[in-house]
């Protein structure tokens, strides 16, 4: 494969698939990236960058077309109030939309991944090229959880699987064997925040994959701004599903996770 296309969506996640994929030899990197959503940046690691607008779903495809792309990524989030925004769709997007009578990210997203294939155009696994910074077993900080909190860390991740495969969300916040927060559509931050504000310093928060996910597009991503927000909410332990989440700058996140003395376990 010498071309790949990427669409880009918010955050740092769709540089660090193109850094990866110029890692693995990819020559040509093309990137739709969406007005609103994609980090200026992404210009310095793509040969390509179209900036198109949200729901212009044929200027997409005619991007990766005319750039020889056969295989494309799904990276990076669409801030989620903006699917009940105005947003200006061409025909072919709002197709899509028609087809998809619960807007949960998977059924979303599979509809858009359905609508590419339609072009010859392969949605690939978005973990492909960035396993290195998949989330692994244990605990990978220096500050591990007491017996504890691993009473509400196996709880708090039966509960989370469910509300996931339920399409709610991937996260959920756990203090005291109670459940503080529960993610929709407000997202991980907004969350955390919450439970902060709920609950007061001690949390757990844990995000996790619905059963069988489809890695083509929505998988459980985290930063550094993550970390900062679980600081000033005062959370504690930070857990995500052994190579089902992807965290950006490991090394980065393991550091700055050992200064604020939050915990982050892989299971």
């Amino acid at each position: 494969m010498k071309n790949l296309g990427i669409i880009a969506g918010s955050g740092d996640f769709p540089i660090l698939v193109a850094e990866g994929a110029r890692k693995c030899g990819i020559e040509q990197i093309v990137v739709a990236a969406l007005i609103g959503e994609t980090k200026k940046e992404i210009e310095f690691v793509a040969d390509v960058v179209v900036w198109i607008e949200i729901g212009q779903l044929n200027e997409v495809i005619h991007c990766f077309k005319t750039n020889g792309c056969e295989s494309v990524v799904m990276a990076g989030q669409i801030t989620p109030t903006k699917l009940f925004s105005k947003l200006k769709l061409d025909l072919r997007m709002a197709q899509v939309l028609a087809r998809v009578k619960f807007r949960g990210a998977a059924p979303l997203f599979g509809s858009i991944a359905e609508e590419l294939e339609k072009d010859g155009l392969k949605i690939m696994d978005s973990s492909t090229f960035v396993k290195p910074h998949m989330a692994i077993e244990g605990c990978m900080t220096k500050i591990k959880p007491t017996e504890e909190q691993m009473i509400d860390i196996k709880k708090g991740r039966m509960l989370a699987r469910a509300i996931a495969d339920l399409d709610i969300g991937q996260t959920i916040v756990m203090k005291e064997g109670a459940v503080v927060a529960v993610e929709a559509i407000e997202g991980t931050n907004q969350t955390i925040m919450r439970a902060g504000q709920l609950a007061g310093p001690g949390a757990i928060v844990i995000k996790v994959m619905k059963s069988g996910h489809d890695f083509r597009f929505d998988i459980p991503v985290i930063g550094k701004e993550t970390l900062k927000v679980m600081k000033d909410a005062g959370a504690k332990i930070l857990v995500l599903d052994k190579d089902g989440a992807i965290m950006i700058n490991m090394e980065q996140v393991l550091k700055i996770s050992d200064d604020y003395g939050i915990s982050i376990v892989g299971m």
